[in-house]
């Protein structure tokens, strides 16, 4: 990946294919080659991708006092500006991605041309057992250095015999967990970021005009199906769809059909 420096910090990158741009905003804690299985579906369809590493994982610099939405807000608009993306511009993004995403389209709405959300935060997000320790103001960051690394990677790790993925995708995950700063960066974001309360900012953004897409999978217990129903609730016009069988890894487990339900919805812009 490519990597450039930021007014935050060092934000690392990669631009591929050829034709309009799709950036895609990974989640809360596996980092951008979370696209890998995903991006070729698109770059096929004729599209050019944008991903990168929200701060603190994969490359990209860890370190930040917190790690609310106006960090990832502006890290995605300055690298927009670095990339020489100053027209509005189609926003994918999964899980906290889609929170992100969506805080960036309501507070910058110049900027962005459509939104396409993947299991999105904001509206019910359950970060249940152990993760919850996570959130102690008491002993949550002793428990994110000591305990949360081995924990998220024997989770991956019964993640990726459960779901017959390939060998190399827990081993990046267990890489990724061992950076510096990672689980801090995890930490603080389950802290700072409102993985539960966007709805106003969903709000403001059924007041425009702005195409969204939303891809739920009927499975998923982190983002659960009642946050569609929130969210159809809040904004009527959303275009959302429901994959089943899907649980909240379908970006790497469920790619042709997430790719079916995003390259349907770019087509009919």
């Amino acid at each position: 990946m490519d990597s450039c420096v930021l007014s935050d910090g060092v934000t690392a990158f990669e631009r591929a294919g050829d034709g309009p741009v799709i950036v895609f905003i990974h989640g809360l804690s596996t980092p951008s080659f979370v696209w890998d299985d995903l991006l070729p579906l698109i770059h096929d369809e004729g599209y050019s991708s944008l991903r990168y590493d929200l701060f603190g994982r994969g490359g990209s610099q860890a370190g930040h006092a917190s790690y609310g939405p106006e960090l990832y807000t502006r890290q995605l608009l300055e690298l927009l500006d670095h990339c020489g993306l100053t027209d509005p511009i189609t926003i994918c993004g999964y899980s906290m991605g889609g929170g992100i995403a969506a805080c960036t389209a309501a507070s910058n709405p110049e900027r962005v041309k459509a939104l396409s959300l993947i299991a999105p935060a904001g509206l019910v997000t359950v970060l249940d057992g152990w993760w919850r320790h996570l959130n102690s103001p008491i002993w949550g960051r002793t428990y994110g250095r000591l305990f949360a690394g081995r924990r998220l990677r024997l989770d991956s790790l019964e993640q990726a015999l459960e779901l017959d993925l390939a060998p190399d995708f827990s081993k990046r995950q267990d890489a990724a967990t061992r950076k510096p700063g990672f689980m801090n960066a995890v930490r603080k974001s389950i802290k700072d970021f409102p993985m539960s309360d966007l709805h106003d900012v969903h709000k403001d953004l059924a007041k425009t005009d702005l195409p969204i897409t939303a891809i739920w999978g009927s499975l998923d217990v982190v983002i659960p199906v009642v946050a569609s129903e929130e969210l159809s609730a809040i904004n009527p016009k959303i275009d959302s769809h429901m994959i089943e069988g899907a649980t909240h890894s379908m970006p790497y487990t469920h790619q042709t059909e997430v790719a079916e339900k995003m390259l349907g919805f770019l087509r009919s812009l």
